[in-house]
């Protein structure tokens, strides 16, 4: 159904349309002036407007000059007075989609008006796409890692075969599945996750396949795409299944007898331990090699070290943004202590600790703002720095972190650190913490 706004003092066009109206799938409403239709417009969108340049008084153009700039998504048809077919086209030239003259030819204003709507709904379509295409996941990186990852992903997009993502926790194998469906002649249709690691088997059986009355998940990603998330932790039975309906490329529901044929495409991710579990007999080397000919590894951020830089600036951006506050600079040494740091949890690490910082740091990160086992963790990220540096990195953090918990009471941070408080303001002062209360202090009063 789409909508269809008549602007006119007289029942002309309205009462031309108004009897094609259910037949040419249109809902009409009418105004008489210009505040009726800003009530209308208000209330809802409006696929395509009729405009009689003669209302107000003959001055149409201004009315069409609020709904192009107020209402740019509406389709202006506009009608121009008869014996005056200069003021339609110029009525062109300030926005309208078509004009058609006076006095109304019902074929004619049908037409004009199914055109308008065509371009309103091939309009939104085009948004939509450019949408789904800006919000298609990046795959931020240039080492050669990611370079090949980044290109094997491209290159599954381009057939509907199963894929089997594997790798370390944290590595960003959703991210992935995400990159690949919309990169792929599915990405207008849903992507349906499936967590197998948080479901009971039994419910997760019914989550996937359905019931009678609930629809499961491989039905609701028809046209799309479905991700099962670690499915290592399928039980044997659920492997079975599962197995039965790549096979069949469909499947009967619980309890039912319905036949459902699997539309989606189907992605799974494990962790890298898969291979032992087939080994050992419990996941079904069967079932591996129908979810994918040719697994893609994900690599860990150990191997990638030459992302790191890129990916935390990103990160680091991202929550500044949200938080709404300026992103800071980045020290060429903190750099250094992330390249150095193993992260054993990958990039979702590296997220998390973007996160912290943003929340922290001041104008810059330096070594005193990563966490304390970044800087110190290893001996790469501490063998070429002085030893005084490490202890005012480590002292400065663990000041900052306790004035946090206590909300900046410096009485109660002294007394957590057993230490008196005029020993923590000295080394606040020393450590360059900002001393709050001294900035209450001197702010000037307001006039």
């Amino acid at each position: 159904m789409e909508d269809v706004l008549i602007l006119e003092e007289q029942n002309n066009a309205f009462g031309l349309l108004q009897g094609l109206a259910e037949d040419s799938g249109w809902r009409l409403e009418r105004a008489k002036d210009a505040t009726g239709a800003e009530q209308w417009l208000r209330q809802r969108l409006f696929h395509a407007a009729v405009l009689d340049l003669r209302v107000g008084g003959g001055h149409g153009e201004a009315m069409l000059a609020l709904l192009k700039q107020s209402y740019p998504l509406t389709e202006v048809v506009v009608i121009a007075p008869e014996g005056d077919a200069g003021r339609g086209t110029r009525a062109l030239r300030l926005g309208a989609w078509e004009s058609v003259p006076s006095p109304l030819d019902v074929d004619v204003l049908r037409a004009s008006v199914r055109r308008a709507c065509e371009r309103a709904r091939l309009a939104a379509e085009l948004r939509a796409a450019r949408l789904r295409e800006e919000q298609r996941p990046i795959l931020l990186g240039v080492s050669p890692a990611t370079v090949n990852l980044r290109d094997a992903l491209l290159k599954a997009a381009g057939h509907d075969a199963n894929v089997l993502l594997l790798g370390e926790p944290g590595t960003g194998k959703a991210l992935a599945a995400r990159f690949l469906h919309q990169s792929s002649g599915r990405r207008k249709g849903p992507l349906v996750v499936v967590n197998c690691s948080e479901v009971a088997s039994p419910d997760l059986e019914q989550e996937v396949f359905g019931s009678l009355s609930v629809p499961g998940r491989l039905e609701l990603a028809g046209g799309g795409t479905v991700l099962l998330q670690h499915v290592e932790f399928l039980g044997l039975d659920l492997q079975a299944r599962l197995l039965r309906a790549l096979q069949d490329r469909g499947f009967t529901p619980a309890g039912g007898t319905r036949f459902v044929p699997l539309d989606a495409r189907v992605l799974a991710s494990a962790g890298p331990g898969l291979r032992e579990l087939v080994k050992h007999g419990q996941f079904r080397e069967d079932l591996f090699w129908r979810l994918g000919a040719t697994p893609l590894e994900l690599p860990p951020l150990r191997a990638r070290k030459e992302d790191i830089e890129d990916l935390f600036h990103a990160f680091l951006h991202r929550r500044c943004r949200a938080l709404r506050r300026a992103t800071p600079v980045v020290r060429p040494e903190a750099i250094e202590a992330l390249k150095a740091h193993a992260f054993p949890g990958n990039v979702a690490e590296l997220e998390a600790l973007a996160q912290l910082v943003a929340s922290l740091a001041a104008e810059d990160v330096g070594l005193a703002d990563l966490p304390i086992p970044v800087f110190v963790g290893g001996e790469a990220s501490t063998k070429d720095l002085p030893l005084k540096t490490i202890v005012h990195a480590f002292e400065r953090q663990v000041i900052l972190r306790t004035l946090k918990a206590v909300r900046g009471n410096q009485s109660r941070a002294a007394e957590r650190l057993d230490i008196h408080r005029n020993t923590l303001i000295l080394k606040m002062q020393e450590l360059d913490i900002p001393n709050k209360r001294e900035t209450k202090k001197t702010r000037k009063p307001k006039d």
